[in-house]
Order: C-alpha cells, then structure tokens, then sequence
C-alpha cells in the first residue's frame, strides 16, 4: 500500500530491507517520524511478514498530523474538498492556499502542488516551497491526485488501531519497550 501524502525524505523505496528487521509479531507499531508514514502504509504489503495490533504514529509537524487524523476520520470530506483545490490549481490559488495549512485538504494540495513536493519553513513557521512553476504552466501538466488512495488509507489506519499525537520523538517513544 502507498502513502496517501508525498514527503521529502520518504522510505518507501527501502521499506522492504528496514520492514524485514522487525520482529515477526509484535503489539505495538512505533513511528516517531511520520512524515509520509512509507513504511507504516509498507507493513500493509508485508502482513503474512510482520503483524502489529496498533500503531502509535506520530510528528512534531501539527499540520501533519492534523491531515493525518483527518484522512482517517473525515476521508470522504477530505477527498471532496481536495478535489475542488485541484481544480483551482494557479500560481496565485497555490499562495492563497499556503497560508491555509491547518486544513487537512489544503495540506495535501499544497504539498501535490510544491516543488518537489517538499516541506518546509522559515525562521517565522511559514510554509515557503514555491509552486511547481515549470510543471504547470510551462510544460502543461495537469495536477492530479489519487482520491481514493484517501479511502484505503483510511481503512487501513481505523483497522490497525492507529493513534495520532503531535510529538518530538523523544516524548513519541517514551513507551517503546
């Protein structure tokens, strides 16, 4: 199963090799650095490998993790009003919506649209990463996103137990046995 976000530094690609380095069975899934959650959506693929009752994820990113809390509670609402900012995809919609990041739907659309999909802030907390200029307007692409990716992941996280917390790693894993 693939992530429902894009994320700079993913493990997707290396999820195999970091997944068959777990236990067979165990209770409880850690992630104390969500981001994409590449290898929690991995572990999906990997279910006759590896089994886990819940998951504690979690980031110090409170937008992340409100998108992510959302997806899993709200996936229809978040899918229809994603739609609609992929509709309105510009260079002057993409600026009005980067100050929006506390809505899950305006999250995920502005990490689609920025260039390479990247996060990040300045020394203010504001979101900074330009719009994918050269994609849109220059070569044509269209903005696309899979909406019911959204869904699936959804049903995923409800049937892994999945808990959401804003938290420095250091207070994400102060369970971890």
């Amino acid at each position: 199963m693939n992530p429902f976000l894009p994320w700079p530094g993913s493990k997707a690609k290396c999820s195999r090799v970091i997944i068959e380095e777990f236990p067979t069975e165990f209770g409880t899934y850690f992630e104390p650095f969500l981001g994409s959650g590449a290898i929690f959506f991995a572990m999906g693929n990997y279910n006759s490998l590896r089994r886990f009752k819940r998951a504690r994820l979690s980031d110090i990113n409170a937008n992340l993790i409100n998108c992510w809390k959302a997806v899993m509670e709200r996936p229809e609402n978040v899918a229809k009003i994603l739609g609609h900012c992929l509709e309105r995809n510009s260079e002057a919609f993409y600026s009005e919506m980067r100050h929006q990041m506390g809505n899950p739907s305006v999250f995920l659309y502005v990490m689609r649209a920025a260039f390479s999909s990247m996060y990040r802030e300045n020394l203010k907390g504001e979101f900074n990463v330009p719009w994918r200029k050269q994609d849109f307007e220059t070569n044509g692409k269209r903005i696309s996103y899979d909406l019911e990716k959204i869904l699936v992941c959804s049903r995923y996280m409800l049937a892994k137990n999945v808990e959401l917390a804003v938290a420095s790693w250091i207070d994400a894993i102060h369970d971890v046995k």
